[in-house]
């Protein structure tokens, strides 16, 4: 009755498992009856067909209840400790979004990327998100050394030499591996953490190096991890590149199908030249089948998007003039920009006033949040306003330049916002403007007033200019 156990291994997955369960105990009465029939024992049919129809059930699940002891007696990474590991609450993952937003959210696109390749080669789909989840996780101990992370802020690398720049990278395998260990991630899904950048140069630190030092060998640039050695590791590997290497080409130019294959290619060929895949037992007809894969899934990521009309020079001396502080897409400033215009041209503001949104993380929102109202977590959208209520600004001298105070957004609450009431990014951020400058004029949930009248008010306008 505990045969399931036996077909435990790490391919394995709840449905299969559970048909084996069914299966098996369907199969008991059939083995009891035929023990019945040669032995003659004194019982009838149904006793023996329900006594072991019922042994069977309830020794199935015993065994189905200890597939946890099984996994840790015999080391294995099954499909259902796959699924724990990978789901968004994971401690391991929390960490990571709260310590470097932008690594967080680049890792989930490879999840994606490599999820879809792997099920075309037959490879480990959820072994390879799991490990694409958690393949950066050492950043998190230095995240403003990575570029993901650096938004609206300089680059420190440029105060740094090449050597420096070399070493503060390569930690983040190390790094990683430590907190994989006492996040108690497996060793299956940590080898993603050591195999994503094998040994390969970093060629942007190698190429500066040049510069004042002809001499430089590439091995002094290399990373310190290991070839990939399956062919989940592979397909990690090149998801972690081309994600990257996209996210750097595609950010002021428009992508295209040429435009992407090229780079697929590019990639590809640089890695395969540098011997990344010698330990690694993968055939070229999986690697191009992984290329395909890579190539619908980047269009699907990189498609042409709608762009909102510019606002004339015209236009734009008519409304109150918006600061952007921290990372903006251009779409996003536009899409801000046209929230202002309605809510300006709703109260009257003058063209002379400005205000200055910033762009905050996880972490930043929660500390002010903290401080400024004790509350420990962080939230879509904080305002200080310089003034007390529309009527003292609307006493102001109209044609002086005026500061009407200072907006904080955090993108990652907004976006969390977006996908609980299921709307767009941009329109949320739109609504959460609109619901800042009402704080910036005095409204608020506090006095019970106008606040919402305004928020649907100004809203449905918005909507029926886009």
């Amino acid at each position: 009755t505990v045969v399931p156990s036996i077909f435990l291994s790490e391919d394995i997955d709840r449905i299969t498992l559970r048909q084996r369960i069914i299966y098996i105990t369907l199969s008991q009465p059939v083995v009891a009856f035929g023990i019945f029939f040669f032995l003659r024992e004194n019982f009838s049919f149904v006793e023996i067909f329900v006594s072991s129809l019922l042994g069977g059930l309830v020794g199935n699940l015993a065994a189905f209840s200890l597939i946890n002891y099984i996994e840790l007696a015999f080391r294995l990474t099954t499909n259902f400790r796959l699924s724990e590991i990978a789901d968004r609450n994971h401690p391991g993952l929390r960490y990571l979004e709260e310590k470097a937003l932008g690594t967080f959210n680049h890792s989930l696109v490879v999840g994606t990327l490599g999820d879809r390749a792997a099920n075309l080669i037959g490879a480990n789909s959820q072994l390879v998100r799991a490990m694409a989840y958690f393949h950066d996780l050492g950043k998190t101990e230095n995240p403003s050394m990575f570029v993901e992370n650096q938004f609206g802020s300089s680059n420190p690398h440029d105060n740094l030499s090449s050597n420096e720049s070399v070493e503060i990278i390569r930690s983040h395998v190390t790094d990683g591996v430590k907190l994989a260990k006492k996040f108690k991630i497996p060793e299956a899904v940590y080898r993603g953490i050591i195999e994503h950048h094998g040994d390969s140069v970093m060629r942007y630190f190698y190429e500066k190096e040049k510069l004042t030092n002809p001499e430089v060998t590439k091995d002094d640039f290399r990373h310190l991890g290991e070839k990939p050695s399956s062919k989940e590791t592979v397909i990690l590997m090149f998801a972690d590149a081309l994600e990257a290497a996209c996210r750097a080409r595609f950010q002021y130019e428009d992508a295209d199908e040429e435009k992407i294959s090229n780079l697929v290619n590019e990639i590809f060929e640089e890695k395969i030249n540098d011997g990344q895949l010698l330990n690694a037992p993968i055939t070229f007809q999986d690697l191009e089948k992984i290329k395909q894969s890579f190539q619908a899934s980047l269009e699907g990521l990189y498609h042409q998007r709608v762009l909102y009309p510019e606002f004339t020079k015209d236009e734009e001396e008519k409304i109150l003039k918006i600061v952007f502080n921290g990372y903006f897409y251009k779409n996003e400033k536009l899409k801000v920009t046209q929230a202002v215009k309605i809510f300006s041209e709703n109260f009257k503001i003058s063209k002379n006033f400005h205000f200055t949104v910033h762009s905050l993380n996880e972490s930043e929102s929660k500390k002010l949040n903290q401080k400024t109202f004790n509350k420990n977590k962080p939230t879509d959208v904080l305002s200080f306003p310089l003034y007390n209520d529309i009527e003292a600004i609307n006493q102001l001298d109209q044609s002086m330049h005026e500061d009407m105070g200072d907006m904080f957004i955090c993108r990652n609450v907004i976006k969390k916002n977006a996908e609980i009431y299921d709307k767009d990014f941009v329109e949320e951020l739109q609504y959460i403007v609109i619901h800042g400058l009402l704080h910036l004029i005095g409204y608020s949930h506090e006095k019970n007033d106008k606040l919402k009248t305004y928020e649907s008010k100004l809203m449905k306008k918005i909507w029926n200019e886009s």
